[in-house]
């Protein structure tokens, strides 16, 4: 193909196009050498990993950020392994092996932010010391689930530079204890914290913690439905954590689709947390709001 534009026009161009439109990122591939070299890399910045099942049954994680199977994965980063470089978020669904996780992000020295959905088993040999680029992470983050250190679930380097952490389940266990708490609240980079589980004793403790000696400004009671939603709020107000200005709760049943607007455009739960957050220090909202 010759273009009459100029080079670099024309590379925006196609990035432009590209980035609007993930799935169609493989068509344009076929249009030039060049606009391959351009524009492959960006179908890898963001993966979202389907099991092998699912591909039999028609099913894939829903979105616009194209799916793939743990073995296409090994297949293309085995052919092209530069493109390991240029993952930045990754999405992982249940069913798939904690020893299969391994074999998809080995390599991956550059991920960003990372959703291990349901996976729990203790036999995952990840060498998470490699992840220093991580900021967001959504997991289990006990210490028997991800192979950390019994006892110093928080103390594990994974979590100096997180800046963005859900923790399915709420608190775990070995971290509930005022120590634990604490080394939680004091972790060098973390600014916002979300929980799917409400334990509001162990929530209250977290945030009795003054706000000089953390980071934390955000803090997420995720809920499955609005039903949900409203005995969560509750049983917050019933504990008197109704007027803590950075505590949010809000129903989330499109989870997967939600990071995916987050990694596309920044328009998640953590987003609109903030916007809520601020809103009630600016005396925008009644300081009771708690919902968005």
């Amino acid at each position: 193909m010759v273009s009459e534009l100029p080079f670099e026009l024309e590379r925006r161009i196609f990035e432009l196009a590209a980035t609007s439109h993930l799935r169609n990122i493989p068509q344009l591939c076929q249009v030039a050498w060049r606009v391959k070299e351009w524009v492959e890399p960006l179908l890898y910045t963001t993966l979202a990993i389907y099991n092998d099942d699912d591909i039999i049954n028609g099913l894939e994680i829903p979105g616009e950020i194209p799916s793939c199977s743990p073995g296409i994965c090994d297949v293309a980063f085995s052919s092209r392994p530069h493109l390991r470089a240029h993952v930045r978020n990754v999405i992982i669904p249940e069913k798939i092996e904690p020893e299969t996780v391994y074999s998809i992000l080995r390599g991956l020295r550059n991920v960003e932010n990372l959703f291990l959905v349901g996976i729990r088993r203790q036999t995952m040999p990840i060498h998470w010391e490699s992840y220093r680029t991580l900021r967001h992470l959504y997991c289990h983050p006990r210490a028997q689930d991800m192979g950390w250190t019994a006892g110093a679930t928080f103390g594990h380097p994974i979590f100096s530079n997180i800046t963005h952490l859900e923790m399915f389940n709420g608190f775990p266990d070995d971290s509930k204890d005022s120590a634990g708490l604490r080394g939680l609240a004091s972790l060098p980079s973390l600014s916002h914290l979300a929980l799917d589980w409400l334990d509001i004793p162990t929530l209250k403790r977290f945030l009795e913690i003054p706000l000089s000696e953390t980071r934390v400004r955000t803090v997420v009671v995720l809920t499955m439905s609005m039903d949900h939603t409203s005995e969560r709020l509750e049983d917050a107000e019933d504990a008197g954590l109704g007027c803590i200005p950075r505590l949010v709760v809000t129903a989330l049943p499109d989870y997967i689709e939600d990071w995916q607007r987050g990694v596309l455009s920044g328009d998640d739960y953590w987003a609109r947390a903030d916007a809520l957050i601020a809103k009630r220090l600016s005396g925008e909202v009644d300081e009771k709001t708690l919902v968005f």
